[in-house]
């Protein structure tokens, strides 16, 4: 059908509203209590609401006043149609201004205006005041629209600039001070009640999309007023998904992550309003695969999962899971155990993988180094991109830092060996004891570019006196020996000093050698620890002692034991990376007795001169954080060398990126990656009330005398049913991001 709107053809369908019609052809309606992703449903106020666990009991009855302010002009008809609910006809000619149409919508403005801070809605300046602007009116409101979290995003503020408010007085009075208070219990999101224009949005999305009901409404002073339906938001269902505060017009409801924020892209929101998927250096869309395990689709989810990252097994095993760090279900209660999550579709299912490119390059690319870094890389240019792919590792087997430096009972042998073979089959040739010392030859051999990414192992000195006692020696030195069959005789009691994962694998394996009694000494307190919570947890359970706020200054060996001098240290201040700095303290000297001392205070590159590579005053390659091409052309650089020391899945997301750039430079289109399918939008109402509502779900653990006589694994990750719970409680934080907003700027 046919329709003309403000003499604009309009082509509709039958059932169509003149609202959606007129939206869907960017002809702008004014309307609060209508939203495009909002059903219309007849609503009645409950006997009761809570606020901030206060009752506040029904005064009135029948359904919540519309809003008014969508009426329209259609030929024909003598009275104005309201656009939500008036379907259109064919050949219908409907007018969306004029003096009539003006005058209905200020009057029905003006009642909502009257239970809202109107002052600067109404306010004549032109341009209107910037967020937090002082008032050139000194204007003596408590509440004001520059000081409003959904300044910049208000719907009333909009509708008010359309119908013409400006320069209207209009008496505003708050009811009580009550209502100067924000509500503020639910751990996710405030509520301001003297904001609240009683459009009930909040309370049908609740209801009818998320099938919760958690809101309702009542009469109270000829108001409506906003609730939750028990006296508790868990006790009412809430499954804090935020929708509610994605559907508010004003800003009564607002997400605590997003108040009084500006953003300048859907993208930037994004990243704040999905931490989890931010956070992961490979972006993956982590909400989408938890949401896949819940329904037991584990084969979909794992492919979700590959079309960022190319090792799941690995990551699933020692990923760092900063995710879980700013999941905002730990916000409620405890973050979602998202690595074991990923561990176990790895484990479950088959790796998929699809049938690669169809046609060869023609060109060759080099890698030097075999750690996650390169391996990514070499994958993604073979598979993806057909490359013919040469890996240069320097030790007699592959896997850099992965086989060297994370003990087996992180990171069994098998894991490795498994993507290790994946990476062979995709048609990469790996060739070890083969120490690459110039670049120049590898050109001259006729490869096409080089990606340089053999990490960074060369210890970090602690700078002290005695440091090169004999019976000092480094962790790499340490894990390296132990993973590769030659443990070394450490009995007596040993001193580790760090605080990162290098220094607790140190101090985990030190047990597993034999070692009387392990004390892991650092120089910060546990809250600063780079090391995983979860792992401190485990080597104390293990019986590593810790000792902290301990700056070692000298060491003097002797012929038995090897004497280390501490300091204590007071905390002020942040350094660079955000951490107390650590000062030693005057006259707090200490010692300890050791019978070793391991030292595990970082790592920097080693880069050959013959290289001919800019690096900085760390000894990194200096790189372009874009496309990772250093100061030669052809060559580029990823992972640690680059960085200094990193996490697993920060070394394969620049890998990632290396190749990417690589194949961009030999002519390709840049986009090589694991597409292989695309996760369906999850539905609201698909969702178990028990899981939800459920603690975490632990992780099984092999016991703790056992674990001290191996390398066996540690964890045993999730079986089914602990998997499908856990992946349950996700608050599906990027629904939201799937409901219509409009849009001011």
């Amino acid at each position: 059908m046919q329709v003309k709107i403000n003499n604009q053809t309009v082509t509709v369908k039958k059932g169509d509203t003149i609202l959606s019609a007129a939206r869907a052809a960017g002809i702008y309606i004014p309307s609060l209590c209508s939203h495009p992703d909002l059903p219309s449903a007849d609503l009645h106020a409950t006997e009761v609401i809570y606020q901030n666990g206060i009752p506040i009991k029904n005064e009135g009855s029948g359904a919540p006043p519309k809003c008014g302010l969508c009426v329209v002009r259609i030929d024909g008809q003598n009275d104005l149609s309201r656009a939500c609910v008036t379907e259109v006809e064919d050949g219908m000619v409907i007018s969306t201004e004029g003096p009539e149409i003006s005058k209905e919508r200020k009057i029905a403005l003006t009642e909502i205006l009257r239970h809202h801070p109107n002052i600067c809605i109404t306010c004549d300046r032109d341009p209107r005041c910037p967020p937090f602007g002082v008032c050139v009116r000194s204007a003596n409101v408590p509440k004001r629209c520059v000081a409003c979290p959904g300044y910049e995003q208000c719907e009333l503020l909009r509708v008010a600039d359309h119908v013409g408010m400006t320069g209207v007085t209009i008496p505003f009075k708050i009811s009580s001070t009550e209502d100067l208070e924000i509500r503020d219990e639910n751990p996710l999101f405030d509520f301001d009640p003297d904001l609240c224009i009683g459009c009930t949005r909040c309370i049908r999305f609740c209801r009818d999309v998320r099938g919760v009901g958690a809101l309702g409404f009542v009469f109270q002073d000829g108001r409506v007023r906003v609730g939750t339906t028990a006296g508790t938001y868990p006790e009412s269902g809430c499954r804090y998904c935020l929708g509610c505060v994605e559907v508010c017009p004003t800003g009564a409801l607002t997400d605590k992550q997003e108040r009084h924020r500006h953003f300048e892209t859907e993208e930037a929101r994004r990243q704040v309003l999905v931490p989890c998927q931010n956070a992961c250096p490979l972006h993956i869309d982590i909400p989408g695969y938890i949401y896949l395990i819940s329904q037991k689709k584990y084969e979909e989810a794992l492919a979700l999962i590959e079309e960022k990252l190319p090792f799941p097994l690995l990551c699933g095993t020692v990923c760092t899971h900063p995710c879980e760090a700013v999941c905002r279900r730990g916000d409620i209660d405890d973050p979602l155990a998202i690595k074991d999550l990923k561990r176990f579709v790895a484990q479950r299912c088959e790796v998929i993988d699809d049938n690669g490119p169809h046609k060869k390059s023609g060109k060759a690319v080099a890698i030097v180094g075999s750690g996650p870094a390169g391996l990514a890389a070499a994958y993604l240019l073979a598979r993806k991109g057909g490359y013919s792919v040469t890996v240069f590792e320097a030790m007699e087997n592959a896997g850099g830092m992965l086989l060297s430096a994370i003990p087996r009972f992180r990171l069994p042998e098998a894991v490795l060996e498994l993507e290790l073979d994946r990476v062979r089959a995709a048609g990469v040739n790996i060739i070890t004891r083969h120490k690459i010392t110039s670049i120049d030859p590898l050109f001259e051999e006729g490869f096409h570019a080089v990606l340089v990414a053999t990490g960074a192992h060369k210890a970090l000195s602690l700078g002290i006196e005695g440091e090169d006692s004999v019976g000092v020696i480094g962790a790499l030195d340490f894990l390296r020996d132990v993973n590769l069959g030659s443990p070394p005789v450490i009995g007596g009691q040993i001193a580790v000093i760090g605080g990162g994962s290098v220094a607790l694998d140190a101090a985990r394996t030190a047990i597993r050698c034999k070692a009387r009694e392990v004390t892991l000494f650092y120089r910060r307190s546990q809250n600063e620890m780079p090391a995983d919570p979860i792992e401190i947890e485990q080597a104390r359970e293990e019986g590593v002692k810790f000792e902290f706020l301990a700056m070692p200054v000298r060491i003097t060996p002797s012929e038995d034991l090897i004497r280390i001098h501490f300091l204590r240290t007071r905390l002020r201040g942040k350094d660079r990376t955000g951490r107390p700095r650590a000062f030693p303290v005057r006259g707090s000297e200490f010692h300890r007795d050791m019978d070793r001392v391991i030292v595990a205070i970082g790592q920097h590159p080693e880069i050959p001169a013959g290289f001919e590579l800019a690096t900085d005053k760390k000894q990194r390659i200096k790189v372009n954080p874009e496309t990772g091409l250093t100061s030669r052309k052809g060559v580029f650089a990823a992972g640690d060398m680059v960085t200094g020391p990193g996490t697993v899945t920060e070394a394969i997301a620049m890998g990632i990126r290396a190749a990417r750039a690589i194949d961009a430079s030999l002519g390709g289109t840049g986009l090589i990656h694991q597409k292989i399918s695309g996760c369906p939008i999850p539905p609201f109402l698909d969702q178990d009330a028990h899981f939800f509502s459920a603690k975490r779900s632990p992780i099984e653990t092999m016991p703790v005398p056992d674990r001290c006589r191996g390398f066996d694994p540690v964890d045993k990750g999730f079986d089914e049913e602990s998997a499908v719970k856990e992946a349950n409680r996700c608050l599906r934080c990027s629904l939201r991001l799937d409901i219509s907003r409009v849009r001011i700027f």
